[in-house]
């Protein structure tokens, strides 16, 4: 009997954390079964008073709330690591979802678990998202022993305070205008159960991780993002933010190239753009390009033809090609980069 067939499926509660304005907050996994993925909910209020200023709901918003989701073992292996914004994006690029009003699901169903604004007074916000231990329902590659001995595994969130004067806060304030946030993360551990007989427990050598990182740009042409010499990609996702806003038409095309003079792909932006909506059934975000290399089909169910096994590579780069005469302003246009990697423990490669 294999691991699918001895063992059973548990969604369940297990706590929450308020939200700190500019604190950070964690909870600590219990130790029982195999983690697959830990799916977040937040809930709260948000209340705007703009006085003689103006208050106006940031392009990142409600996710960057969350300045920082970071899912850690034993407080130092950082197994998933990204701003709520980098965490939305890689939740997104998870699933093919066909495209409807609001751009993701049903209005009327949208409305039940998704909603933020910022009009003056008391605005209901909620929103959620999954951060995968493994990269689908399928594949286990990653799956986590919580109960192993010596273990510990926390969920820590940094939160970002309500307003301020740039799009890195959820609501934009200008003159005497506020906005203060009440609200809490429920946490949800999916989970499986550990089968009887140790023949039938799964391979633990393998990390699934998802990473993310910015790069300011410095000016127009090639930024070339240096991968490491290690671990498998399955999935790089950017998001090109120009003078502090998401920004798509500021890329001329994009290049993922290996070992200096092979280069897979290099697509202008217009094709890159229906490439991803052929992809995801759906636009992307403003600004976002993805490689997606676990995709024969359907995103992130693919098989491991194309992979991209870093540990076999001499140099490993993507680069996004920004336009020339693009107004970059004064420190304040970047690229962030969210990266998804198999990771073999105990040794390079995957």
């Amino acid at each position: 009997m294999a691991f699918q067939d001895a063992t059973r499926q548990n969604i369940r509660s297990i706590g929450g954390m308020d939200y700190s304005a500019g604190g950070q907050t964690s909870l600590t996994l219990p130790k029982v079964g195999y983690l697959t993925r830990l799916h977040l909910h937040v809930t709260g209020t948000m209340t705007v008073t703009p006085g003689t200023g103006s208050a106006t709901l940031a392009e990142k918003a409600p996710w960057n709330i969350l300045r920082r989701v970071r899912f850690e073992a034993n407080s130092g292996i950082s197994i998933f690591n990204t701003s709520g914004w980098g965490a939305y994006l890689q939740d997104v690029c998870s699933k093919y979802q066909k495209e409807h009003e609001d751009g993701q699901v049903t209005s009327a169903f949208g409305a039940q678990v998704y909603a933020a604004a910022a009009a003056s007074g008391a605005n209901a916000w909620e929103f959620g998202f999954a951060i995968p231990i493994v990269p689908n329902e399928r594949d286990i590659a990653g799956i986590m022993l919580l109960q192993s001995e010596g273990l510990l595994a926390q969920l820590v969130i940094e939160w970002q305070t309500a307003g301020g004067a740039t799009q890195d806060f959820p609501v934009v304030l200008t003159g005497n205008a506020t906005a203060a946030f009440t609200g809490r993360m429920t946490v949800y551990l999916e989970s499986f159960t550990v089968p009887a007989m140790a023949a039938d427990q799964p391979p633990i050598d393998t990390m699934y991780q998802t990473l993310e990182t910015v790069r300011p740009i410095g000016g127009t042409g090639a930024v070339e993002f240096e991968l490491l010499n290690a671990n498998t990609y399955v999935r790089i996702i950017h998001s090109v933010e120009i003078a502090d806003v998401l920004n798509t038409d500021a890329v001329d095309s994009l290049q993922f190239r290996y070992n200096v003079t092979e280069t897979p792909y290099d697509i202008e932006r217009k094709m890159k753009l229906q490439l991803q909506r052929h992809q995801y059934g759906r636009d992307l975000p403003k600004g976002v390009f993805t490689w997606e290399f676990f995709d024969q089909g359907y995103v992130n169910y693919g098989g491991g033809r194309d992979l991209v096994d870093a540990t076999a590579l001499a140099e490993l780069d993507s680069i996004v090609n920004i336009a020339s005469g693009t107004s970059l302003g004064s420190g304040t246009s970047r690229i962030r980069t969210v990266t998804q990697q198999f990771v073999r423990l105990g040794g390079a490669g995957a």
